[in-house]
């Protein structure tokens, strides 16, 4: 009886009434064409869009409230060491106030540039700005930079006045700009007993570099030459105009300011470059700064005729990459444009080169040529 009663009671779950099938029947119809109109409308039902003058008016004049981008400052690039350059020099090249200071931070914080694409590594600098920049970046060794640095750097803040290197104090020679250990070298040198007789031998003591004593010779009074010979000779260099294509070292060092160190640096720029057309590019020649070019920049001269120019059509792929202008991507671009148009007909194509910037074309365009007589290096 009880087996009965629940199976009975099991029953009652499952059965459904008329009312709840019909219930059903049209809740699933529902759900079906719902499911079909979602897929199907879309493409039944396509609203139209309008164009008309009117929208086209308030378009345009949310486009001209809409700021402009800010455009990026131009670039003036010049010859710089990233290691040794100021926070104003990076400003003065065109870069933003955070890119100079972001390098300096780098700088301080124990970084070095070891190669010119360090330099593009600086994440405030952009491609663009780093391509522009690349050709003028000059890294040079730091044995050279420890040696020659007493040469470059007093030369700019040395204060020159007459004075008597057996006379003057230390607050004078302060005042004359020399650095501590100059001062204490001049002053151990007269206690022992040591004294300047002529010119040159203030240029003699080891602390005072061939700079040092270019800038200060002409207000040292003491005479050129011992007076106590008989024969007096004049040290002073008679002016003479120099080839800067032609000159040797000999003929440099007639310059006022030019020693041996400089004269075979600008020679060996020289060569590197094929030869000088403008005076100017002595400033990119190491530890060459504006107030020594302006002291000898009227007895030199530049022979453009003695350029030594490379064949756009003929010189090898090392023999570009070797100009001290010509970055290796500035030399693959020069190849793939020869490639595509078969040969340079003249050297302004390179101007087709979207690379070579103009600031760039006007320094390259002296050492190439396209005629067949030309002078190879």
């Amino acid at each position: 009886m009880s087996k009965l009663i629940r199976n009975r009671r099991l029953k009652e779950y499952f059965i459904i009434s008329r009312g709840q099938r019909n219930g059903m029947l049209i809740l699933l119809t529902a759900i079906v064409i719902t499911i079909i109109l979602y897929f199907i409308l879309p493409f039944i039902i396509r609203p139209d869009f309008i164009w008309d003058a009117k929208f086209d008016s308030i378009t345009l004049q949310f486009r001209q409230l809409s700021p402009e981008p800010t455009a990026k400052p131009l670039l003036n690039p010049f010859p710089f060491d990233p290691n040794f350059a100021s926070k104003e020099i990076f400003i003065k090249l065109g870069l933003s106030k955070r890119a100079a200071e972001n390098i300096i931070k780098y700088r301080d914080a124990g970084g070095k540039f070891r190669t010119a694409d360090d330099f593009g590594k600086i994440f405030s600098i952009s491609d663009e700005e780093f391509n522009t920049l690349r050709p003028y970046i000059q890294i040079f060794k730091e044995k050279d930079v420890l040696e020659k640095s007493e040469k470059t750097i007093p030369a700019k803040i040395l204060n020159p006045f007459p004075f008597d290197p057996n006379l003057i104090d230390s607050t004078e020679m302060e005042r004359l700009g020399l650095k501590d250990g100059q001062i204490r070298n001049i002053i151990n040198y007269r206690s022992k007993g040591g004294k300047f007789k002529v010119k040159s031998d203030f240029g003699k003591l080891y602390s005072i570099s061939e700079d040092d004593f270019s800038v200060l010779d002409k207000y040292i009074l003491l005479p050129s030459v011992d007076t106590s010979t008989s024969i007096q000779i004049s040290e002073e260099k008679t002016p003479i105009i120099v080839d800067l294509n032609a000159a040797d070292t000999i003929e440099l060092k007639q310059l006022k300011g030019i020693g041996t160190v400089f004269a075979r640096r600008i020679v060996s720029y020289r060569e590197k470059l094929g030869g000088y057309f403008d005076k100017s590019q002595l400033l990119e020649v190491f530890g060459m700064d504006t107030a020594r070019l302006a002291q000898i920049s009227p007895y030199i001269e530049v022979d453009l005729q003695k350029i030594k120019q490379l064949h756009l059509n003929k010189a090898g792929y090392k023999e570009l990459l070797a100009h001290p202008y010509l970055e290796n991507y500035i030399v693959k671009a020069i190849f793939e444009y020869k490639d595509k148009v078969g040969k340079f007909n003249s050297v302004d194509e390179l101007q087709n080169i979207s690379l070579i910037y103009p600031q760039l074309f006007q320094k390259i365009e002296h050492y190439f040529t396209v005629e067949d007589s030309y002078t190879r290096r």
